[in-house]
């Protein structure tokens, strides 16, 4: 009985974690800013003149 109460909580605690890692409205903002700019090395400048908060 103990352990699958266990096995439920585990498998309940994952689903919830699985379920909270994609943002939808966050995606869509990424999509929306286009491709990469050419010649721009990755990095925390690599969309100059694009919103840094998306």
């Amino acid at each position: 009985m103990k352990t699958t109460y266990l096995s439920c909580a585990a498998l309940a605690l994952v689903a919830m974690a699985a379920s909270s890692c994609g943002d939808p409205v966050h995606a869509n903002a990424v999509t929306a800013l286009g491709p990469e700019a050419a010649g721009v090395r990755e990095g925390p400048t690599h969309r100059p003149g694009q919103p840094c908060t998306v």
